[in-house]
């Protein structure tokens, strides 16, 4: 496989990551509000246990980002392939 290859399935790979990411924090976003909107005391450890995992959802979200941006990077200075800005988000 050559490098340009591993980098078109490396940025397959990430685009999906990213993607997963955000429909987990939209899902944890709604959770949080039907959470908001019920007022449960039984759930409120949940409800914390939501807000964690939206928190590192986001920031490992970023960080996927950043990899990606790496790779469109890598691609687009190395081996000439032309993509839009709106590609990386």
């Amino acid at each position: 496989m050559s490098k340009k290859e591993a980098l078109q399935q490396l940025k397959e790979a990430r685009v999906e990551e990213v993607a997963y990411y955000q429909l987990n924090i939209d899902n944890y976003r709604l959770a949080l509000n039907l959470l908001n909107e019920r007022q449960d005391p039984d759930l409120v450890d949940f409800e914390a246990q939501l807000k964690e995992l939206l928190r590192t959802s986001l920031i490992e979200q970023k960080k996927a980002q950043t990899m990606l941006d790496v790779v469109y990077i890598h691609l687009k200075v190395r081996h000439g392939l032309r993509f839009s800005a709106k590609q990386c988000y």
